[in-house]
């Protein structure tokens, strides 16, 4: 066994500033690779605040000048010897005076990890990243629940984070099958992209429906799947998501007359049902308030109903489960001192992360900056493939590559999905009666085969072992002790197939008080803070978005990449661990920042617009539009710019206007604006074309779903974008594992395996 951590001899160049970019980078540096940092003379902005120390830590830096010819000679000298470099665009690499495209041609070549703010023009002033027009712009902040149905800013960059996560896996992606083909290539993956990804669930729609009303209240749709004020004042969420768990918390609360009121009639998807929603939701607020948090809390847990309480962001970074999970790192930074930061959220079991300090010091000279020397008894980072990893197969980074899922509802099936859109072919395994979650999220699944086994079954266990032998990656989001108790784990799968990957997400963790308790992502917005932090000093805000889960499933993608990444230099295998706790932290990694100096953290409020008048929304005569004027910009240069009085509000200057006369003004003036768009406007705008894809399951049904995630220019992809119907492809994987008509029949009238048939794919209302 070789023994170095994962990316270990991995040169990586980061020409990046502000999020995205270099916190990419962090994910390849806290696995050992060496990360250069070049920075601009006056270094990067983000350098102002302690949150740099998360973004760019484990890093070293120097400044770089493009008119000074040493500099210019320096990069192009450390380009030629990289084996990733990460850029905004290309044209960084061309005004250092380096061809990105002869680059390509040269023997070992690196990948390049494109990370633009936009596809395309970018539609603000300036073209600066910013989540908050970011989620203008694609629909993300319209699709928020709240009071009056209007956009509310999010606290925190979640998607600048998400960019980051799927362009570190896109990447890893990228130089895995860099090792079997010695040449690097350019991957993309811009701020759509990462909308895509967490918004999954909301690009998936049916044009024929109506738009969702998010005039729902800051805690949802669903009245027993959002946040309660107990009697002592106290908040708590009850996490009733399918029917099975509405039932149990209307029982437990002694409300169990209205799973048979005539309005819903036993039908529990009724209760977040316009006409039910809010006669539901009052009477559980009434019921709930009778009682203190703790004494419901005992009484929801004695029934099995998943609940937790609503903590501040850092009770829960402090909480002795952050400690347990290992998120909290203490790291010495040479200008910030010594702080604890959010770690890293993905811990392979024998390439286990490691921090080595904290953001590189500033304003080193380039001249003295050069990449350590790689050890000879390494393996290399082109040309080697000790893994078994690799075939033909379809197109994509990762072709070849067969993965298992064992794992239900999104954050489990949408990792292995992620991993399937780079190439892998990916097999659900799931019981007879299938994954509960199959038809409301049949798109996390799309692009699979499905096998149905009763693992339970001595037979259909071997069934498993068998296709186990054969796999690459082994994905997983059962809670602890689920899979070896199924014998279905990393241990029971070695034994047959010595060199397996396998990826396990859990709500909590492995270990820890709270690893046995339920992890849905409303459980772990509430625990972590997030809830807290959106809603400010009024009501918490439940996210619409799953941020946890759709940031858990990136986790998993990336986790994948690193675990194959290595055992193609390595031949060695590992289980890898990560949890949505974790997930909950990293995306509030540039806040949870504590020590000498600690960040100041955003909160929000009620309807939150944004944090300053020049740095908000503000609603125009047909729609929203969200400001972000920079710099020296003042409250009457965007008077003067809408040619409104000098006495007038702004609010009134903008109610005015319709959203094209504003944008159009504000951006002739310089002043960074976007239009507050639905989500179904951007999709049917025609303004990103290949990212969305039109599909007719039937003649009566249609629906349109994310097409892209990631961009490679010489291994694209195009992933089958089908869902499987729950044991559509029993038989054929049987017959692919040798097994005769006799001993498939044995295996369908004993019921260890069931066969289905295809499903027809239906777009329903939303749930939150």
């Amino acid at each position: 066994m070789i023994a170095l951590n994962a990316f270990e001899g991995v040169r990586v160049l980061d020409f990046t500033t502000g999020i995205a970019g270099p916190l990419a980078g962090t994910f390849f540096a806290d696995f050992g690779a060496d990360v250069l940092k070049i920075e601009p003379p006056d270094g990067d902005p983000e350098r102002r605040t302690a949150s740099f120390v998360p973004w760019n830590r484990g890093k070293r830096a120097a400044t770089a000048a493009l008119d000074e010819p040493a500099d210019r000679a320096r990069v192009r000298d450390l380009v030629a010897r990289a084996d990733l470099v990460l850029v905004r665009e290309t044209a960084v690499l061309t005004d250092w005076g380096i061809d990105p495209d002869a680059l390509l041609e040269t023997e070992n070549s690196p990948v390049i990890l494109r990370l633009p703010v936009w596809q395309g023009r970018t539609p603000w002033a300036g073209g600066h990243e910013s989540q908050a027009l970011l989620a203008a712009a694609s629909g993300y902040s319209r699709r928020q629940s709240s009071y009056d149905g209007g956009p509310v800013d999010i606290v925190y960059p979640h998607l600048l984070y998400i960019q980051a996560l799927m362009g570190a896996t896109a990447a890893a992606a990228a130089l895995t099958e860099r090792l079997r083909s010695a040449r690097g290539q350019i991957v993309t993956v811009d701020g759509m992209h990462a909308v895509a990804e967490a918004f999954t669930g909301n690009y998936t729609l049916d044009p024929g429906l109506p738009v969702p009303d998010s005039g729902v209240g800051p805690g949802g749709a669903n009245p027993t799947y959002t946040h309660y004020q107990a009697s002592d004042g106290k908040w708590f969420l009850i996490a009733g998501l399918t029917p099975k768990f509405q039932a149990m918390i209307l029982r437990a609360i002694g409300e169990q007359w209205i799973i048979d009121d005539p309005r819903i009639a036993g039908d529990l998807t009724s209760v977040y049902a316009n006409e039910n929603r809010e006669w539901v939701r009052a009477r559980i607020k009434d019921r709930l308030a009778t009682r203190t948090r703790e004494e419901w809390l005992t009484t929801l847990r004695d029934a099995g109903v998943p609940c937790a309480v609503l903590n501040e962001p850092h009770e829960a970074f402090g909480h002795p489960q952050s400690r347990a999970i290992g998120i909290r790192q203490e790291v010495k930074d040479a200008t910030y001192g010594q702080l604890t930061i959010v770690g890293q959220p993905v811990t392979p079991q024998r390439t286990p992360p490691v921090i080595r300090g904290g953001a590189p010091e500033g304003g080193n000279s380039l001249g003295d900056l050069d990449w350590l020397p790689r050890d000879a008894s390494s393996p290399g980072t082109t040309g080697g493939w000790k893994g078994r990893t690799g075939g033909s197969g379809g197109e994509g980074p990762l072709a070849g590559v067969r993965v298992l899922l064992l794992g239900s509802f999104v954050a489990g099936p949408y990792g292995a999905f992620l991993v399937g859109h780079l190439g892998a072919d990916v097999i659900k395994i799931e019981p007879p009666e299938g994954d509960p979650w199959r038809t409301r999220g049949f798109y996390y699944s799309d692009g699979m085969r499905s096998v149905a086994l009763n693992l339970k079954d001595p037979a259909a266990h071997e069934v498993y072992l068998r296709l186990a032998a054969d796999a690459d990656v082994i994905v997983d989001n059962l809670r602890p002790g689920v899979p070896a108790a199924l014998r279905v784990g990393y241990d029971d799968v070695v034994t047959v197939n010595p060199d397996i990957v396998t990826v396990s997400l859990t709500g909590f963790g492995q270990e820890g008080p709270l690893a046995m308790e339920p992890g849905f992502d409303p459980v772990l917005q509430a625990w972590s803070g997030m809830s807290v932090a959106q809603g400010g000093d009024h009501t918490p805000v439940l996210y619409t978005v799953p941020v946890n889960d759709v940031c858990g499933a990136g986790l998993i993608a990336f986790a994948a990449c690193l675990g194959l990444f290595h055992r193609c230099r390595t031949g060695d295998g590992q289980p890898i661990t990560t949890s949505l706790a974790a997930a909950g932290m990293f995306m509030q990694c540039g806040q949870l920042v504590e020590g000498a100096t600690e960040v100041s953290a955003l909160t929000g409020g009620r309807d939150f617009a944004g944090p300053g008048e020049l740095d908000r929304y503000y609603r125009v005569a047909d729609g929203w539009v969200r400001v972000q004027a920079l710099g020296g910009t003042t409250a009457d240069d965007l008077r003067t710019v809408l040619a409104a009085s000098a006495d007038s509000a702004l609010e009134e200057a903008f109610a005015s206007r319709t959203t094209e006369d504003v944008l159009a003004r504000l951006y002739a003036a310089g002043v960074p604006a976007a239009a507050a768009r639905l989500a179904r406007d951007v999709v049917l705008s025609g303004d990103h074309p290949g990212r969305f894809e039109l599909h007719r399951p039937t003649e009566d049904i249609r629906y349109y779903r994310p097409q892209r995630y990631a961009e490679f220019s010489r291994t694209p992809y195009d992933q089958r974008m089908r869902p499987p119907g729950g044991g559509e492809h029993s038989l054929e994987i049987l017959a692919e594992l040798g097994l005769s008509s006799d001993e498939v029949a044995d295996l369908l009238a004993g019921k260890a395996v069931h066969a289905g048939g295809p499903m027809t794919p239906r777009v329903l209302n939303p749930y939150r």
